[in-house]
């Protein structure tokens, strides 16, 4: 709806023409639009009243290079970097670019940006940095096997998790579920044919397959995952339709944790499209290390279902449901010729824009 939300935005606008927030998050609007001429307006307006709003140039950069604009998109984060030294992630997309744009007029080139990138302080509760990270990596990665990718990603796990599922020429998913604690549903489906006929694509999933059930009552376990440190577990939902007031979701931990909403909460969830729904986990299940078996039973519902993740801390306390930042933007491939084709084959389309909404939550 973000057609709607250009409209309310701009009435917003012409009662405060100069409201900078108004204007960054229209701009956003207009970039999933593909109004790039629109976009690249309202960030000029924002930087023409605050110079030194690093998130307008952050916008302008990605809209730039979303147009094919590579030296402006360089200037702009550029700019972005100059203004806030600690905002690593306009660093790992300059330096991304910057790498695009020179990576066949210098040999060595791969070597600089890896250097770059693992100057970076590592930040775990960064997911986007960490998804930028793992892009170029898997380029880098595809791109020449056997040079420093190989010892430097692959290293991270020698262990063997196919028995979840995870195969050995998914990277990405190793990376996902290894170092941030996400576990897609495409991985439990290389375990069970019984839900093939459920499997659909979907372009707003990082690993590009979900479950969608179409009235049908269902229910599953998953393997048992070893999650390092995490308070919350969450499931990326969407609740398409209520077919029944008896509806209910259940959302176990272990067999025993169960976390169940009725139809009074799951009608708040119809209609969302995508979201993530988080619930805590019982003080017995949240240790440094545990094994943990996700299970999940709907009934009188169309809904599908993405992946689950797990997080340490208290950041979900008062946000129970949240709409994903992945998944509301354009896949990259399809609006960036430039971007090589290898992202597309990796079904990780969404990490390049994955921060373009910083903030807007």
């Amino acid at each position: 709806k973000y057609g709607e939300a250009v409209i309310y935005f701009t009435k917003a606008i012409n009662i405060d023409p100069e409201n900078i927030h108004n204007l960054n998050k229209r701009a956003i609007a207009y970039f999933v639009l593909q109004e790039y001429d629109k976009a690249l307006l309202d960030v000029d307006k924002v930087v023409q009243l605050d110079s030194s709003n690093n998130l307008a140039y952050y916008y302008k950069g990605l809209t730039y290079y979303s147009i094919g604009n590579i030296k402006n998109a360089i200037t702009s984060f550029k700019k972005c970097v100059e203004l806030d030294s600690n905002d690593n992630l306009s660093k790992i997309q300059l330096y991304y670019i910057e790498y695009l744009q020179e990576k066949y007029s210098f040999k060595d080139l791969k070597h600089d940006i890896i250097t770059k990138i693992e100057q970076i302080p590592a930040d775990n509760n960064d997911y986007s940095l960490n998804f930028m990270k793992c892009k170029i990596y898997i380029d880098l990665f595809i791109m020449n096997p056997e040079e420093y990718i190989m010892k430097s990603i692959i290293n991270l796990w020698n262990d063997d998790i196919t028995g979840l599922g995870i195969v050995d020429n998914n990277p990405f998913n190793k990376f996902l579920y290894k170092r941030i604690g996400v576990y897609f549903i495409s991985n439990f489906l290389n375990l069970n044919n019984e839900f093939h006929q459920f499997q659909v694509n979907d372009t707003k999933s990082l690993s590009g397959q979900i479950l969608s059930f179409e009235g049908k009552a269902f229910s599953f376990n998953l393997p048992n995952l070893r999650i390092n440190l995490r308070h919350y577990a969450i499931w990326k939902i969407n609740v398409k339709k209520i077919l029944s007031k008896d509806c209910s979701i259940k959302f176990i931990i272990n067999h025993e944790n169960k976390h169940v909403l009725k139809f009074e909460e799951v009608s708040k969830l119809e209609g969302l499209g995508w979201i993530e729904y988080s619930f805590k986990i019982s003080e017995d299940s949240s240790g440094l290390e545990y094994s943990i078996q996700p299970s999940i039973e709907v009934k009188c519902l169309n809904m599908q279902v993405d992946y689950i993740r797990f997080i340490y801390g208290e950041s979900r306390k008062d946000k129970q449901i949240y709409f994903p930042k992945m998944g509301h933007l354009l896949p990259i491939y399809k609006i960036c010729p430039n971007v090589p084709e290898a992202f597309k084959d990796k079904k990780i389309p969404e990490i390049q824009k994955v921060k373009f909404m910083k903030n807007i939550s």
